[in-house]
C-alpha cells in the first residue's frame, strides 16, 4: 500500500465568514422547510403501508401449491415453491457463465483514494485559520475515485474503471405453472457465491488471459502481465460473482394475473408485492414487511430531525460568527444556539409527527404533543427573570 499526504493552510477573514454564514441562512431555510415535508410524508406513508399490509393479511388466499387456477384470477394469493430457469447467464465481457436466475458481478479496483482531516483555529478579530491534511493511499474500492476531484491530482492518477458492478437476470423463471414477472425476478437477492475454476480463466478474452489469476473467491485481473495478488498495483481488479441458483425456493404474495403476478392495490391505493427466499409462511411475510415499514419510518424520522437541526444551526450561524470577533464569545454563542436549535428541532419534529398522526391515532398524537412541549417548557423555565432584590448567585 502506498501512502502520502499534503497539508494546506487557509485563512478566512471575519467579514468573509459573516458573508458565508448569511448565505448559509438560505440553505438553512430550505432544509428547515423541507424537513417538515419529509416528516409529514413519512407519517402518511407509514400509516398507509401499515393499513395496506393489514388488508393483505386479511385478504390473501393461501394456495396449496404453485398451480394456476382461473378461479383465482385477479385475487391476492400466497404461493411457495421452487423457482427454476433453464437459462445460462453469461457475463459477455469476461466470458463467465452459470445456470442461474440472477448473476451479480461485484468489482473492486486498486486505486488512489483521498481522505481529508481539518483542524480549525479561531483568532482574535474573527478570522479563522483552517489546517487541512489530504491523505492519499492506495486501496481496493468498488467506486471510481476520479483524480480530477483530488486536491493534489499529480502523482495520484487512477485509470478509468473498465469493469463495474453488473446484474444479469434470467428472462424466463417459472414457479410451478406460474411465470415470475420481471419485477419479482429483480427482487430476488443473490444467495450463493459462484466458485470460479481454471476453466473460467480459459474462457476469458485472449487479451486478458496473461493478466488474470484466481485469488480466493476473486478473479484477479492485473493492469500488467503476470500480476501478483499479494502485491496489487493501481489499475488491478478483483472481481467476484454472486448468484441466485437456477433452482431456488421462493415465497410470494401478489395478485394473480393469468399465469403471472402483479402488485396488489389495496383500498387506500398502496401497491404490495412481497417476495422472500425460502419457504416463509404468509403471516411471517406480512410481519416481516411490517417490521421493514417500521424501520424505514424511524430512519426517515431521524433524517427529518437531522435536516431540521442542520437547518436551524445554519439559520443561527450568523450570531456565533458575529460573536467570533472574540473567539470565546463566538464559542459560547455557538454552543447556546446549538442547544436551542436541538430543542427546537426535537419539539417541532415531534409536533409535526403528532399532527400527522392526529388523523389516524389521536391518543398517540396527544402523548407526542405532551412530550414535544417538555423541551419548550424547560427552555422557558430557564429564562425566568430573577426577582428584584434577589442575587442571581
Amino acid at each position: 500500500m502506498s501512502k502520502d499526504s499534503y497539508t494546506e493552510v487557509t485563512t478566512q477573514s471575519w467579514f468573509s465568514r459573516i458573508r458565508d454564514s448569511l448565505a448559509g441562512v438560505l440553505i438553512g431555510l430550505l432544509l428547515f422547510v423541507g424537513s417538515f415535508f419529509l416528516l409529514w410524508f413519512n407519517e402518511g406513508r407509514t400509516v398507509k403501508t401499515a393499513e395496506a399490509l393489514r388488508e393483505v393479511a386479511k385478504t390473501v388466499l393461501v394456495l396449496p401449491g404453485p398451480a394456476v387456477s382461473p378461479q383465482n384470477e385477479g385475487k391476492l394469493i400466497y404461493v411457495t415453491g421452487t423457482a427454476d430457469t433453464t437459462e445460462i447467464l453469461s457475463d459477455a465481457s469476461l466470458g463467465i457463465s452459470a445456470p442461474a436466475i440472477k448473476l451479480l458481478r461485484e468489482v473492486e479496483m486498486y486505486q488512489w483514494v483521498e481522505s481529508t482531516k481539518s483542524e480549525t483555529r479561531e483568532k482574535v478579530g474573527g478570522s479563522k485559520e483552517t489546517v487541512t491534511t489530504y491523505t492519499y493511499e492506495t486501496q481496493w474500492s468498488g467506486t471510481y475515485q476520479d483524480p480530477a476531484g483530488f486536491k493534489k491530482p499529480a502523482g495520484h492518477a487512477n485509470p478509468g474503471m473498465i469493469y463495474t458492478n453488473t446484474a444479469i437476470t434470467a428472462k424466463t423463471v417459472s414457479l410451478g405453472s406460474f411465470l415470475l414477472s420481471p419485477g419479482l425476478i429483480v427482487k430476488i437477492n443473490p444467495t450463493e457465491q459462484l466458485v470460479l475454476t481454471q476453466e473460467d480463466l480459459v474462457k476469458l478474452p485472449a487479451s486478458l488471459r496473461s493478466r488474470a489469476k484466481l485469488s480466493g473467491d476473486y478473479l484477479y485481473i492485473g493492469a500488467q502481465k503476470n500480476p501478483e495478488p499479494n502485491l496489487p498495483r493501481v489499475g488491478d481488479y478483483r472481481i467476484r460473482y454472486r448468484m441466485v441458483p437456477a433452482t431456488t425456493a421462493l415465497s410470494i404474495i401478489a395478485k394473480q394475473i393469468a399465469n403471472t403476478f402483479e402488485p396488489y392495490r389495496s383500498q387506500n391505493g398502496r401497491l404490495t408485492e412481497l417476495l422472500e427466499t425460502g419457504t416463509v409462511s404468509a403471516p411471517a411475510m406480512v410481519a416481516n414487511a411490517q417490521r421493514s415499514n417500521q424501520l424505514m419510518t424511524w430512519l426517515l424520522r431521524l433524517l427529518g430531525f437531522i435536516l431540521m437541526l442542520a437547518g436551524l444551526v445554519l439559520i443561527f450561524k450568523p450570531l456565533s460568527t458575529i460573536g467570533a470577533f472574540i473567539p470565546i464569545v463566538g464559542r459560547i454563542l455557538g454552543a447556546g444556539t446549538g442547544f436551542i436549535a436541538f430543542l427546537l428541532a426535537l419539539s417541532l419534529s415531534l409536533v409535526t409527527i403528532a399532527v400527522a398522526w392526529l388523523f389516524y391515532r389521536p391518543v398517540l398524537a396527544v402523548i407526542l404533543l405532551f412530550i414535544a412541549a417538555l423541551p419548550l417548557f424547560l427552555l422557558k423555565r430557564n429564562k425566568r427573570p430573577v426577582p428584584s432584590g434577589v442575587s442571581a448567585d
